[in-house]
């Protein structure tokens, strides 16, 4: 994350701001037109079920296409707001608005509770985030008008239970959520400060999924009440201060990539998202995107500082260090990945952490 910071701080320059919303908005366009619009149109012309789980390449659960939705929405709308032109700022309106759409079509209720969180942030934001927040607002609307004309008026509807309003009124709407969060504070009682060590709550504690869908539960659960508390103290502290820097400053994008940074961490306190290596990468590279427009004020100068060259030591050294503990993994790698499908039932290929329960 630091090394994507001070890389972006040196090469994107001053206007780093625009060019991370274009990168984000460019990111998501290739998805939809390469991905998710030709699947549509199979639904359309060669009348296709629909499926969400099968419906969103390279996700084998729709909830972690819906936390892109999540992490990626404020960015879009930030980059509608500050565009240079009316149809630049036209074109992120429809990216995001279809965006929308197909996140309401994945059925991922946690994208619309990390919405609503997001929504109430921004209310408090001052200006900067009110204006932003009449932008998601209308994107948000036209997002489900298009889902209500693509899904249910152009093709057949989804299965009710495949909806947002279908699956809150199943006889558990909390798809079994309840009894995870119990199993996960009742580990926590019983090592609160040292924990039980990480991938502990997959390997031994529930038979209905490999982590609690509590980023904050399984953070505890296997790290002790004492480090998540530290992470929960920090993360907000950054959060805060990064915040009040946008609205100081004026920039959409900064405080988009902070509400995002949020909304992220709202889903993962409902989803399973976090644990996921799309997931993760998304968050991280939006920390690095913020702390490299944070950090924007400096000079250049003081990327040659000594603080700067044991920030970057200490990189190099974490991903030397990730490299030799990985080796294991990369040697074995193929002969996992076939007992991995072998185990694999009714051809839906799920991570293999949920398969065999903890990762060797």
């Amino acid at each position: 994350m630091i090394l994507v910071a001070d890389g972006l701080r040196q090469s994107l320059g001053t206007g780093s701001a625009k060019r991370i919303s274009a990168l984000t908005a460019m990111a998501v366009a290739v998805y939809l037109c390469l991905g998710l619009l030709p699947r549509w149109a199979s639904l359309l012309f060669a009348h296709v079920a629909f499926v969400p789980h099968e419906f969103f390449p390279g996700f084998s659960n729709a909830r972690f296409f819906g936390h892109w939705v999540t992490i990626s929405l404020p960015v879009l709308v930030a980059a509608s707001c500050e565009a240079s032109t009316r149809k630049v700022a036209f074109l992120t309106a429809v990216i995001a608005s279809l965006w929308v759409s197909f996140g309401l079509a994945s059925g991922t209720r946690g994208t619309w509770v990390s919405v609503i969180a997001m929504c109430g942030l921004l209310a408090v934001c001052g200006d900067i985030g009110r204006r932003q927040l009449y932008r998601t607002l209308a994107v948000l609307a036209a997002g489900g008008i298009l889902y209500a004309v693509m899904f249910h008026g152009l093709v057949v509807s989804p299965a009710q239970d495949a909806s947002v309003a279908g699956r809150l009124t199943k006889p558990d709407p909390l798809s079994g959520r309840s009894e995870l969060w119990s199993d996960a504070i009742w580990g926590i009682l019983r090592a609160p400060l040292s924990g039980h060590g990480p991938m502990s709550f997959a390997d031994s504690v529930s038979r209905i999924a490999a982590h609690p869908h509590n980023s904050l539960l399984q953070l505890c659960f296997e790290w002790g009440i004492p480090l998540a508390f530290i992470v929960v103290a920090v993360f907000s502290w950054k959060l805060s201060a990064g915040v009040r820097k946008a609205m100081r400053r004026g920039t959409h994008v900064e405080l988009a990539l902070c509400i995002a940074l949020f909304g992220a961490v709202v889903h993962s306190m409902v989803d399973g998202v976090l644990v996921m290596p799309h997931g993760q990468v998304w968050f991280l590279l939006f920390c690095g995107f913020l702390l490299s427009l944070t950090d924007s004020d400096s000079s250049a100068d003081t990327l040659r500082t000594p603080n700067t060259r044991l920030r970057h030591g200490m990189s190099l050294t974490c991903a030397a260090a990730l490299c030799v503990l990985i080796a294991p993994e990369l040697q074995n790698l193929t002969h996992w990945e076939n007992s991995s499908l072998a185990s694999t039932e009714g051809g839906r290929f799920l991570p293999r952490f949920w398969i065999q329960g903890i990762v060797p």
